[in-house]
């Protein structure tokens, strides 16, 4: 048991010294036994001769809209695009979140486990951030209250949405810096935000859940890396809500049987020329991969519009009890949907 654990040990602290050249990144960012970690190295998408062309399709409308408000967050902030180096998310799954009758209110993002981490190039402060806040709101609908407060000895901001009818039940979120201004944070509670700090201080990272560390170990090298590994409990839980389903309504649970052993996803995209991605779910039993991989054939050249084109650069398969989604994409392949998203921006 003692070498098995010390083994799992070291191949976590291997993950995490690839995953990001900033270790405090990883200190702010990974909660205690989470099961979904999210990292996004921006210093080298963004350089990408790929992310690059994906730019120079965007309309002269939304070009001159994207310079604009660069030019005002430069302005406000002193930050320039660049100067987002990467970022990284994790959060622990709520308990009962694969329940037929799961209905999320305030108090279960009060007991989320969830931090975002942004790495940033250029030192930032707590008015830096609020300045960007404000600048935010600007441009959006809704605002957010916003007040500076101290939680566990840390100055923070805290953001109360005050827009109505909101189909979230977000009612507030907190937003601080490093001491050193590298690394801002972003939680949906105060708990959250002062282990953050509390890991930064420490020059500690934390332990995620079990089997998180090797479905990551399988994206090193990936500008993009993700992986959601479901613990046992959300496992028991889905099979039984699968269940459930099933005996009430017959047709639902047809669709939603494949998904009964569920057990982990993870997604990795690397940019160069083109982008390379691949989306891996893993449900725990050949015959359900495969039934999915048959529809995703069956169904993915009949779709158009915008999405045609990328979707018919897909290739779907059965590996095993994992249906594997992957291709090799490029800006030609994109161009359609960065039309749409002009289009939306603009409206």
């Amino acid at each position: 048991m003692f070498l098995s654990r010390a083994r799992i040990l070291l191949l976590t602290v291997s993950v995490f010294a690839g995953m990001t050249s900033a270790q405090p990144l990883q200190q702010a960012a990974v909660v205690p036994d989470a099961d979904m970690i999210l990292s996004v190295n921006m210093a080298e998408l963004s350089q990408s001769a790929f992310m690059k062309a994906l730019e120079a399709q965007q309309s002269p409308q939304v070009k001159a809209l994207r310079t604009q408000q660069q030019e005002r967050v430069q302005a406000a902030m002193g930050l320039k695009e660049e100067d987002i180096l990467g970022y990284m998310l994790s959060f622990r799954l709520p308990e009962d979140l694969f329940k037929t009758d799961f209905d999320p209110g305030p108090e279960t993002l009060e007991n989320l486990q969830f931090v975002l981490a942004v790495e940033v190039g250029r030192a930032l402060t707590l008015d830096d951030l609020k300045k960007g806040i404000e600048l935010l709101q600007e441009d959006t609908p809704g605002n957010a209250k916003v007040e500076t407060v101290e939680l566990g000895g840390q100055s923070a901001l805290q953001l109360n949405p005050q827009i109505e009818d909101a189909d979230t039940p977000i009612e507030k979120a907190f937003v601080s810096v490093s001491d050193d201004g590298k690394i801002v944070l972003l939680t949906l509670n105060e708990a959250s935000l002062t282990s953050a700090h509390a890991r930064l201080s420490g020059g500690q990272t934390a332990a995620p859940g079990a089997g998180l560390a090797p479905a990551l170990q399988a994206l090193e090298g990936n500008q993009i890396r993700m992986a959601l590994v479901l613990p046992a409990a959300a496992r028991q839980t889905l099979a039984g809500t699968v269940q459930q389903m099933s005996a009430a309504d017959p047709m639902m649970g047809m669709f939603a049987a494949p998904f009964a052993g569920l057990s982990s996803i993870t997604f990795s995209g690397n940019a160069a020329e083109t982008m390379a991605m691949a989306l891996n779910i893993d449900l725990g039993n050949d015959m359900a991969a495969q039934q999915l991989a048959a529809m995703a054939r069956n169904f993915g050249p009949g779709i158009g519009g915008a999405a045609g084109p990328f979707v018919r650069k897909i290739t779907t398969e059965a590996v095993g009890t994992v249906l594997r989604l992957s291709g090799i994409l490029s800006p030609e392949d994109m161009r359609p949907l960065t039309m749409e998203m002009d289009l939306d921006g603009l409206e």
